[in-house]
């Protein structure tokens, strides 16, 4: 029953996260000029993760806008992520673990 619950904070979590990327880059798209973004590929490590853990992570940063899950390399244990504005690499790949990683972690590891 816990790991419903904490599917359900998931999705919910992840809805926020959802809108709040709509609009950031509907801010982007409006009011930025592209010399100010900063493009880039992110290494996330995902050594800890079960295959189910990572796909569910992998589409949830395609899924979520200004991210795209780019490839997964498994012998590396890394998920290459290109970001439409990421200032700093060490800043993305924080805020997807501690953000995305816990909660999925959470319902999927859940007793």
């Amino acid at each position: 029953m816990k790991r419903y619950l904490w599917a359900l904070v998931y999705l919910g979590y992840f809805l926020k996260a959802f809108i709040v990327s709509n609009i950031t880059m509907l801010k982007f798209s409006l009011f930025t000029k592209n010399d100010t973004l900063n493009p880039g590929l992110v290494e996330i490590d995902i050594s800890d993760l079960t295959n189910f853990e990572i796909l569910i992570l992998s589409h949830s940063i395609t899924l979520t806008p200004g991210t795209v899950t780019v490839d997964v390399i498994k012998e590396r244990h890394k998920l290459i992520v290109h970001t439409i504005d990421g200032q700093s690499q060490a800043q993305v790949a924080e805020a997807i673990h501690n953000d995305l990683t816990r909660h999925i972690l959470k319902f999927t590891r859940a007793t």
